[in-house]
């Protein structure tokens, strides 16, 4: 339910505010794409990447 209510706020605060705000919080990681393909990630999102090999 939290998860759900984070990305409700990050699409309404748009991705740059929205990144801001995932990153005040801990445990809490995210990705964002906008309509162009830009991705948008928290700080430590790169953390949880896995090789595709």
């Amino acid at each position: 339910m939290f998860a759900d209510a984070l990305s409700t706020a990050c699409f309404v605060l748009g991705p740059i505010e929205g990144i801001k705000l995932i990153n005040k919080l801990p445990d809490t990681e995210c990705l964002i794409i906008d309509k162009k393909g830009k991705e948008y990630k928290s700080k430590g999102f790169d953390e949880f990447r896995v090789s595709s090999q």
